[in-house]
């Protein structure tokens, strides 16, 4: 494992360059012969001064797997002759489960050889990884939580791979803990042994658990683990000669490396983890004091050193759960504010940190002890692993792998990976690991079903800066994906021939970088998400520093820390509209830069006004010297909220004169001389406006993540989603409890009331009005209806019609199996939902 110590001298090495650090090297081949490399700016690999742009896919290595026959090995030297005969000679070369370190040198050798003789270019997918087992809690408050038997008595969770596990019974009204105790490790998973305790309560278990390396969980125990692992590598691939045509290494730490999902919710509990979580720790904060602060610790001097605090388990998630820290060493608690601790936040970064200080001293090593080519790391779309990317020396490029069904999804996964690379401060490679429809096939069609899809998957990929293609599969043999193996269709290995060879005559690898074309938003700005521009360019998130900016009816806009100075974005969802803007005086004087903006046609100067022309894609406006208010946008949005004040005042509400007071006041504030104090009224303007609209909805619209009764397993963000964030949970043992969701709703008036839930398309689930099932016994199961949304991630059900009397309602949802939950329509006749957003209405 890695000691302290090493972990200083890792994070201290020197840096490689400027803001445009270089990527390169001089792999010597097993001949002897050197062939320098280089990253281009573009992302391309430059090898032997030319560019290399493969074109060809996965080949999974029947032989390269414990037990394998003479066979396999017959089958594997086939399958590369049908390839090369069929004109496929890019290919990267992967052993089944298990990973490389598990096959003989003899048995890499082989293949390798023949992958020569026959003139490929290939890299190798080590698809291993550290096999110390992860130990780890898992703080999934949502899932883990049952009512506490009134009596006393048994309550049993089905979770494998145990450890240990810690009940805790609390009071759900104020989160406070009523007892606490350590569950029983049974066949079937954990058995808290709960006491008598007055009232109605609830219990929530945090497992410890194992997670094997090749879980799909995507964090190896590299803190337990690391070093066995890299000298195995090391002393395996010193019995193994590579050749001329070896290009680059690919999942050195296997190929689920990802700190997304249920990975963030650990908290692994190994030794070597803790040492450096505490050395983190050490070195974030300047005293135990300014941690507890931080952390929302109540009782301050209760920490008494950094291993102390690497000690703390936290009993919540995303306020969800039990406001305390349980000290794992002291079995005490420690009361907290959740809601204003930056615990998680702390230690998400430190696991970012550190295992990409795993994946740089594993590339160095590779590059160093083996071969110095390109290393390789996989991302399925963003990752906090590629994000803020180090000058200092490391990994070599980061390989997309982009599946969904239709270009957009696949396309947005590329761009996500090729905008975290355009912020990085060295050129890193970006090439295609894998694409197709779907992960698992879902269809017996073989490959891709025409030759247009295959282009236009490639083409989308490309055009967001990919620069080698690799597909699902040159030649696959996993019973699971089978479908995808293209060694047994020629015509389809035929139009990966024709793709390459019009990237030829393209000069793909020589072109300029996407980045020249590309249009930034930021990236915590969820409703944007990744998408291409009618002009060629696209819209890509970026972590720059920006400011936000509303004007209500008139558009959004947003400015970004851009080299050539301030730059403003506006665009309008709602779809082109005239802004008219007020160019400062400032903008006139001799030394000022002129003002411009792009596209150059939509906009036009009459004496001091500035008319632009915004819609659904951004207009960049350069050096405006103040914020650029459209004289609309107060106009509007206050004509909008006096609509709106005549139906509030129609409908009697008590807010009615209050409201009308406050509108008079913004209207005298906004005839201020002040750019940002007009812009502030504006600010407090469309709040009022959102408050009236609340009131005067016709239907009651939930946002799924701000529910507080539910047995999900956590919120999670997602673009494009209301709200850009879901209710989540995953697939649960057979007699696991289902997934359930709450939702109070208050009805003012008795009526017929149609319910739409918006869900990952394909799930099931129920829904239950005050305990029975929605629409009565006979009900049909909910029926998607209209386009998916969010990337496809989600769809509209109809779940029926029922008439609701005047009172309060409780909907509960409960899912069998996978879902994520966004929200719920619940509307009179004539009001369908499309999309991420609430129908509009006329007060």
């Amino acid at each position: 494992m890695l000691n302290p110590l090493a972990l200083l001298a890792l994070l201290s090495l020197p840096l490689i360059g400027s803001s445009t650090g270089s990527t390169d090297g001089v792999y010597t081949d097993g001949a002897g012969e050197k062939h320098p490399w280089r990253v281009a700016e573009n992302h391309s690999l430059v090898w032997d001064g030319k560019p290399f742009v493969p074109v060809g896919g996965l080949f999974q290595v029947k032989s390269w797997a414990p037990g394998a026959s003479e066979a396999d090995v017959t089958d594997d030297l086939a399958a590369l002759q049908r390839l090369k005969a069929s004109g496929i000679t890019d290919i990267y070369l992967q052993p089944l489960k298990g990973g490389i370190t598990l096959i003989k040198p003899t048995a890499i050798q082989r293949i390798v050889d023949a992958a020569e003789a026959e003139g490929f270019t290939y890299g190798l997918s080590l698809a291993d990884a550290p096999r110390t087992p992860l130990l780890g809690y898992q703080i999934l408050p949502g899932r883990y939580l049952q009512d506490a038997p009134g009596n006393g008595g048994q309550v049993r969770f089905p979770i494998k791979n145990l450890s240990r596990a810690l009940w805790f019974v609390a009071d759900p009204g104020t989160r406070q803990v009523l007892d606490l105790g350590t569950a029983d490790i049974v066949a079937e998973g954990a058995r808290a042994n709960v006491s008598f305790k007055e009232g109605r309560n609830r219990l929530v278990l945090y497992p410890e658990r194992l997670f094997l390396a090749g879980s799909e969980l995507g964090i190896p125990n590299v803190w337990e683990g690391f070093d066995k692992y890299r000298d195995d590598l090391l002393m395996l691939f010193s019995q193994v000669k590579l050749g001329k045509g070896f290009r680059f290494f690919s999942d050195p730490l296997g190929l689920t490396l990802s700190l997304a999902g249920e990975a963030r919710q650990i908290v692994p509990s190994g030794t070597a983890f803790q040492t450096e979580w505490a050395l983190y720790l050490s070195h974030r904060y300047a005293t135990l004091d300014s941690l507890e602060a931080k952390w929302g610790i109540t009782e301050r001097g209760t920490v008494r050193s950094f291993d102390d605090a690497a000690q703390l388990l936290p009993l919540w998630w995303a306020e969800k759960g039990l406001p305390q820290f349980y000290h794992k060493g002291k079995g005490s608690l420690i009361a907290t504010q959740d809601s204003a601790s930056s615990f998680w936040q702390d230690l998400e970064t430190f696991k970012t940190e550190s295992l990409r200080g795993y994946m740089n001293q594993l590339a160095i090593a590779l590059k160093r002890g083996v071969a110095e080519v390109p290393v390789v790391y996989r991302s399925r779309g963003f990752s906090p692993l590629f994000a803020r990317i180090e000058a200092r020396a490391g990994f070599d490029g980061v390989g997309i792998e982009a599946y969904g069904k239709g270009i957009e999804p696949v396309a947005y996964t590329g761009a996500e990976a090729y905008a975290q690379l355009s912020d990085a401060p060295r050129r890193l490679w970006l090439p295609v690991l894998a694409t197709q429809e779907s992960r698992i096939p879902q269809t017996t069609q073989p490959g891709f079903a025409t030759k247009r899809l295959l282009f236009s998957m490639l083409d989308a990929l490309r055009d967001t800066g990919a620069r080698g293609f690799y597909v699902d599969g040159a030649r696959l043999v996993e019973p699971t994906r089978i479908a995808y193996d293209l060694s047994q269709q020629p015509e389809q290995l035929g139009w990966l021939g024709e793709y390459q060879r019009q990237l030829g005559v393209m000069g793909i690898g020589a072109a300029a970088p996407p980045r020249d074309k590309a249009v930034f938003y930021p990236r915590t700005y969820k409703p944007l998400q990744p998408r291409p521009l009618q002009d060629g360019s696209w819209w890509l998130p970026s972590d720059r520093e920006y400011m936000l900016y509303n004007f209500g009816p008139a558009g959004r806009a947003y400015s970004l820390s851009e080299p050539e100075g301030p730059v403003f974005y506006l665009w309008n969802p709602s779809g082109p509209r005239q802004i008219k803007l007020k160019i400062p005086k400032q903008a006139n004087l001799s030394n000022a830069a002129p003002l411009s903006w792009l596209p150059r046609e939509r906009g036009v100067i009459t004496k001091d006004t500035l008319t632009l022309t915004i819609g659904p894609e951004p207009l960049r406006l350069y050096n405006f010297p103040s914020l650029p208010l459209p004289l609309e946008a107060f106009p509007e949005t206050m004509a909008r909220a006096e609509t709106l004040l005549a139906g509030v005042s129609k409908r009697k509400f008590n807010e009615t004169s209050f409201l009308g007071i406050e509108l008079q006041n913004l209207k005298r504030r906004y005839k201020s001389e002040v750019t940002t104090s007009a812009y502030q009224a504006l600010t407090d303007l469309q709040q009022k406006v959102d408050q009236m609209s609340a009131l005067l909805r016709p239907y009651v619209w939930i946002e799924a993540e701000q529910v507080a009764g539910y047995t999900f397993d956590m919120v999670d963000d997602r673009p494009g989603a209301s709200g850009a964030r879901v209710l989540v949970s995953a697939n649960r043992p057979a007699d696991a409890a289902l997934a359930t969701a709450v939702f109070p709703v208050g009805i003012n008036l008795e009526g017929a009331l149609r319910l739409y839930v918006a869900a990952t398309p394909g799930a099931t689930f129920r829904v239950f009005l005050d305990g029975q099932p929605f629409g009565g016994a006979d009900a049909p199961l909910p029926r998607i209806m209209g386009e998916t949304f969010a990337l496809g991630t989600l769809s509209w059900y109809d779940c029926g019609s029922v008439v609701m009397p005047r009172g309060i309602h409780q909907i509960e949802v409960r899912a069998e199996g996978a879902i994520s939950l966004d929200a719920l329509l619940l509307a009179p006749p004539g009001i369908v939902p499309s999309g991420p957003l609430p129908p509009p209405f006329q007060p």
